[in-house]
């Protein structure tokens, strides 16, 4: 009996020491490269618990006592076989509030990160561009999450109010560069830090408490060509936005008016991209950027400067003022101004509220060239007859205008009459296509 007594005593030990020595649930999986000697990283635990590690095969699991203060404790381990493969390692998370590994040539991977306590995940000088992808989604309190200096090519958010600080950029030697980060699905973010990405549209519009916003000096070639809700963030102290291709309706205001100026930085942004949806037949509609705020504590109104070439080879002139009328942003060209198919121009932009914009410290920004296509119908105003009849889009609907009193009606696609009456006059208008006829027979199609 008491033989039996001893061995069930040993065999409940070695249990209950086995299961000490388990990795739960909650953990975090990095990668080390071949051939490492040793690894090291630096933790806080919560309660000040110990932090259990496995090592891999050979390796086994071990344990560690932090420090008792709440201070960071820097864990170290030799292996004890170096491994000519790629192996792996494990954190226990269940307890693990920061986990920072810094210049640790080491790790080249953060494989897998689950934690239901993680606050603070720093991996920063650490090359992870062969596992280039961090994904954070089972981090419900994850506080800061730093991957600078790092080539991550694509973050994966939690869901989470908890966010407060997210940022990126490339290895130091200049490799991968972030082209994915759902930062949407964190509403509370206060920073967002990201250099050297390849990123083409930066949606912040469920990002208004953001406070820092930097995102500049992209990867080549490939930078910044929107900021979805850049006017919607007031709360900015500080913006880096520095080599893109922004325009000022892109480029967020300084609202705090005790934020230092020379923290918001905009310079060198490259031609803008001015969308298709902008452009019909041989009107353009800049209205977006006829009035902006920038480092202004007002709105100041945009200058623009338009330049033609009448054929491929020609050399750009600047349009005659009476070749091209112009409404709050809104610009139409005269069909004559070229001499084929199709009129070449493009804008240079001017407003107080940018100085320095551009590249080389000037304080204009241009517009790619333009293809205007002669033969297409206008959006805001080709007309039958310029001269007495002329139809404009309005916000919400169109104007119309004649140089004599006159009725006009407008007609829906459908060919039934939705307006009437004498002109000139203001008509509310749904999205869609209309015909407008004069009563001296003039006519034009109207997109709104």
């Amino acid at each position: 009996m008491m033989k039996n007594l001893l061995v069930s005593a040993l065999f409940l030990c070695c249990v209950k020491l086995v299961s000490a020595q388990t990795i739960p649930s909650e953990r975090v999986v990095l990668s080390i490269v071949p051939n490492a000697t040793d690894v090291s990283f630096v933790v806080r635990t919560d309660a000040n618990a110990p932090l259990v590690c496995n090592f891999g095969e050979n390796e086994g699991i071990k344990t560690f006592n932090v420090a008792t203060d709440g201070s960071l404790t820097k864990v170290e381990y030799t292996f004890v076989h170096a491994s000519p493969n790629e192996r792996t390692i494990e954190v226990a998370a269940d307890k693990l509030v920061t986990l920072r590994i810094v210049q640790k040539k080491q790790v080249n991977g953060v494989l897998e990160v689950k934690s239901s306590v993680l606050q603070n995940l720093n991996v920063d000088y650490v090359d992870l561009v062969k596992h280039n992808k961090v994904d954070v989604t089972q981090c419900p309190n994850l506080e800061v999450l730093t991957l600078t200096f790092t080539g991550v090519e694509e973050i994966v958010l939690p869901k989470s109010d908890m966010l407060k600080s997210v940022q990126a950029s490339p290895t130091i030697l200049g490799q991968g560069s972030l082209k994915k980060v759902n930062n949407w699905d964190a509403p509370n973010l206060t920073q967002i830090g990201f250099v050297g990405a390849s990123i083409d549209t930066l949606d912040v519009r469920n990002n208004t408490h953001l406070t820092s916003l930097i995102c500049s000096l992209p990867a080549k070639n490939k930078g910044l060509r929107g900021i979805k809700g850049a006017k919607k963030l007031k709360e900015l102290t500080m913006l880096d936005v520095r080599g893109n291709n922004l325009a000022f309706d892109q480029i967020p205001d300084r609202y705090v008016v005790d934020a230092p100026l020379e923290d918001f930085r905009y310079s060198s942004q490259g031609p803008y991209l001015v969308p298709k949806s902008k452009i019909d037949g041989l009107s353009v509609d800049l209205s977006d950027l006829f009035f902006t705020r920038g480092i202004s504590t007002v709105r100041e109104k945009t200058e623009f400067v338009w330049k033609y070439k009448a054929n491929e080879t020609a050399a750009y002139q600047p349009v005659p003022a009476d070749m091209m009328t112009s409404e709050s942003g809104k610009f139409t060209f005269d069909a004559s101004l070229s001499e084929d198919e199709v009129l070449r121009v493009y804008c240079t932009m001017r407003n107080g509220g940018y100085p320095g914009i551009g590249v080389k410290g000037k304080n204009t920004i241009s517009t790619y060239m333009l293809k205007l296509d002669k033969s297409a119908a206008g959006i805001s105003g080709v007309t039958a007859n310029a001269s007495s009849f002329v139809v404009s889009a309005t916000d919400t609907g169109c104007r119309i205008d004649s140089s004599k009193p006159q009725k006009a009606t407008v007609y829906g696609i459908d060919g039934k009459i939705v307006w009437s009456g004498q002109v000139p006059a203001l008509v509310d208008l749904e999205r869609g296509i209309y015909v407008v006829r004069s009563e001296s027979g003039d006519y034009m199609k109207l997109m709104r």
